[in-house]
Order: structure tokens, then sequence, then C-alpha cells
């Protein structure tokens, strides 16, 4: 945590401590493993992500694959296009939900195709049509995402860091659809009260 606080002190906040956990759990040389996600962070910023909080968790989340950092990277622009070009854009609070679906390998592309079904049948219904639309996103992102960590389980082929950043993102999405529910009930409340 306090490595992460040096290298991004205005983006590192207590919501990182989960992270700050794991990425220590992994019992790697800390200097190894920050330089690895410095070069994530500044390469996925070359390519179009915006500096920010989301950007720092997205470079975490990727820290957990195996492949070289370009691979990764050029992962994470694919489904970053694939979303916009199907027009689910995806805010930089979401960045972990494109990072965790990079990871997921060749399943990836097969992912991204049920994530766009499951984000169309919920505009089909009423319940979710809401106004977040990257919230949606990722809550079939997380849906999909689910599957298929179960079905890694089924199959014990589950790797530490797949397994470890299905958690993390599972905790981050939750924290962050309690926070847009939370915010969506208080405008709700506010609106129909004046």
């Amino acid at each position: 945590y306090k490595k992460m606080k040096d290298n991004h002190f205005w983006l590192t906040t207590a919501d990182d401590y989960p992270v700050a956990v794991l990425l220590a759990a992994r019992g790697e040389n800390i200097e190894n493993l920050f330089s690895d996600i410095e070069q994530i962070y500044d390469e996925l910023n070359k390519q179009g992500f915006r500096k920010s909080n989301g950007l720092q968790f997205l470079s975490n989340i990727l820290s957990f694959g195996n492949e070289h950092v370009k691979e990764r990277v050029e992962k994470c622009r694919y489904v970053f296009d694939f979303l916009k070009h199907n027009k689910l854009g995806v805010s930089s609070m979401y960045y972990g939900t494109i990072g965790f679906l990079a990871l997921l390998g060749e399943d990836c592309e097969i992912a991204l195709e049920q994530i766009l079904e499951t984000v169309k049948y919920m505009k089909e219904r009423k319940d979710f049509k809401w106004y977040y639309k990257d919230l949606n996103v990722m809550i079939a992102s997380a849906l999909v995402s689910s599957e298929y960590v179960n079905e890694k389980k089924r199959q014990e082929i589950t790797a530490t860091g797949i397994g470890i950043s299905a958690q993390v993102l599972i905790a981050a999405q939750t924290a962050a659809l309690i926070a847009a529910t939370s915010a969506a009930t208080a405008s709700a409340a506010t609106s129909s009260v004046t």
C-alpha cells in the first residue's frame, strides 16, 4: 500500500487496501512487482486509458496475468474497443472489468459476446433500464465472469492469478454497485420530495 501511495499519491485511497493485501500475499519482490505494474500503467495510458484510480486498479489486476505486458495491454484495448463499438462504453471507474475480461485469455471473445447479449436482455427489462449504462455492463460482466470462474473451478484448473483477480474484481464491483445504487436511490428520493 505504501508503494502504491509513493507511485500514485493522489490516486491511492482506502479502497486500494484489498488489492494491496492480495499483491503482498504473492510474496514477490516489491520492486519487481511494482516495476511491472508501473509499466502496465504507462502502456495502458499510451493506449488511451485515462490516468485515474481506475487505471491504477486495472494495472494491479493485470499484474496477475502471465503474458507479456504488451499482450495484456493489447487485450485490454481489444476489450475496450469491443465495448465502445457496441455502444457499451465503460468509464474509468469500471476499468477493472476490462482487466478481468482480458485475463480470461482465449475465453475473452466468447465472454464479450455473452456480455453483449446479457446487456441487451437487461435493456429490454424495465427493472434494469437505468441511466447508468456502464453499471449494466459491470453487472453483466460480473455475471458472465462469475460463470467462467466457476467453470474453471469445476475443471480444477483455476489459476491463482485468475481466482484472486476474480475475487478482487467482484469485491470492487460490489462496492461500486452499492455506491451507484445508493446514489440513484438518494437521487430518486430527492426528486420525489421536491
